[in-house]
């Protein structure tokens, strides 16, 4: 057999030069760039094994509080590994669709017009609905960061937030008098997320996925002093700015024919803002069916 010369590498298996080999590789029988590999290798399983733990931590959140340390890590994580961003939010928008998927699902087999979450599940389906997912690694940390603000938002459960039963009531109302719930859940079901006490003005307000989108969320939540009948008028506006959004798939088009309304009533001067608060407030009245709404006709 030939001579052979240099040092054995036991990991590639192969003869190299001396100078391949450090001090302590040459002992162990592993080369420079075997020993390199075996360590980017362990740096690669313990940042797998991290995300793991950082998704898991998410998943089994229960409260807005375990929600935003877990965020707060994923974007730690995140911001000094990039490269993991895409497998990262590909990993968690599964945990949000599976976690959201029992909501959908109906007894009946029909598909549902509007959906309710409850506080438990509502802080973990928060985050998809302030950063989309499936955008780019900037548009995504942006987003978190989004929902980290409005976390600030929240904090102790309430117990008297308008209740399911009663915006179950308001949405058998806009059913059964106007239909509302088959325009407003055409594409998508109407989303309801419970959330926390807060310290903005009103119980409730409407988000919309996109500006050319059909899709709405109701948040409710409770700010205070508000009335049985205030907090539940409140939720009827919102579904109504969900019918606005559902009719022109962009809300800052005033649906047809409502200016019209507003000439009836002789209100000039009125900016578009205005315009889409009353049109909110008048699908309320509809809904509820109010005497203020008979009062303000001709």
């Amino acid at each position: 057999m030939p001579t052979r010369h240099g040092h054995y590498c036991k990991i590639c298996q192969t003869y190299k030069a001396n100078e391949k080999f450090s001090g302590k590789g040459h002992a162990a029988h592993i080369c420079k760039a075997c020993s390199s590999a075996i360590k980017q290798q362990r740096k690669e399983n313990r940042h797998e094994n991290l995300i793991k733990d950082i998704l898991f931590s998410i998943k089994k959140s229960k409260s807005l509080d375990e929600v935003k340390k877990s965020v707060v890590a994923f974007l730690g994580f995140a911001d000094k590994n990039k490269k993991y961003i895409p497998q990262m939010c590909e990993q968690l928008a599964r945990i949000i669709t599976d976690a959201a998927k029992p909501f959908f699902e109906s007894q009946s087999g029909e598909k549902k017009k509007a959906v309710f979450f409850p506080p438990e599940i509502t802080p973990l389906l928060m985050i998809s609905s302030c950063a989309p997912l499936n955008g780019g690694a900037d548009t995504i940390i942006e987003g978190l960061n989004r929902f980290l603000a409005r976390c600030d938002e929240f904090s102790e459960p309430a117990l008297d937030i308008v209740t399911e039963e009663e915006m179950s009531a308001v949405l058998d109302s806009a059913q059964n008098k106007f239909r509302i719930l088959d325009i407003v859940g055409m594409l998508t079901p109407l989303k309801i997320f419970t959330l926390h006490k807060s310290h903005r003005v009103f119980n409730c307000e409407c988000g919309m996925a996109g500006p050319h989108s059909g899709d709405s969320t109701i948040f409710v939540y409770h700010p205070g002093n508000v009335s049985t009948y205030d907090r539940v008028f409140i939720f009827a506006h919102e579904l109504g700015h969900a019918l606005h959004q559902a009719l022109t798939f962009d809300i800052k088009r005033i649906p047809d024919g409502f200016d019209a309304f507003n000439d009836a009533l002789n209100l000039k001067d009125l900016t578009l803002k205005d315009k889409q608060e009353m049109f909110a407030d008048a699908a309320a009245f509809a809904v509820l069916n109010c005497d203020e709404l008979k009062a303000h006709i001709p």
